[in-house]
Formats: structure tokens, C-alpha cells, sequence
């Protein structure tokens, strides 16, 4: 995964929302600075792009992995249902 550091920071924790734990963890402001360009705001918390790239890569699941694990608890919540629903039945 490469991050552009022509991006907002806004924009990297829109598209990747575990992202702002990295932030917090650089002190990279997401909030009220968030209009930062990431370049910016890696130089103004003294982190080097590449260095938060891969904490970015480690720290965020892509949204596949994300949407798999809740379609998995949704079919575990549904197959319970069921099966306490047919147990009413009787």
C-alpha cells in the first residue's frame, strides 16, 4: 500500500478509519488538522512517511477482511436465532 502525501490527512482517515489510531500514536492531528497535506503533517509530528506507511499497513485490515468478520457474525447471530426460535416452537 502506498499513501500519497499529497493526500488530506482527512482523506487517508476516511479511507481508512483504524488509521486515526496511527495518528494519535504519531501525534498527527486528524481532527481540527486534518487539512493537512500527509507530507505536512508527517514532517510537522517528525515521522517519516515510509516509517508511517508501514504502521498504516499493519494497523488497518482491508475493508474485505473487515466485511468477511461481519458477515461470519451475522450468520452466527442468525443460526442462533434460528435455533432459539425453534426451540420456542415446540
Amino acid at each position: 500500500m502506498s499513501v500519497d502525501p499529497m493526500k488530506s490527512v482527512r482523506e487517508i482517515t476516511v479511507a481508512m478509519p483504524n488509521a486515526t489510531r496511527v495518528f494519535e500514536k504519531t501525534k498527527i492531528d486528524y481532527c481540527c488538522g486534518g487539512d493537512q497535506l500527509l507530507g505536512a503533517a508527517c514532517a510537522k509530528a517528525g515521522i517519516d512517511l515510509l516509517t508511517l506507511e508501514k504502521m498504516l499497513e499493519t494497523s488497518v485490515a482491508p475493508a474485505s477482511t473487515q466485511a468477511s468478520l461481519i458477515i461470519a457474525a451475522l450468520k452466527t447471530h442468525t443460526a442462533n436465532f434460528q435455533s432459539s426460535s425453534s426451540h420456542d416452537d415446540r
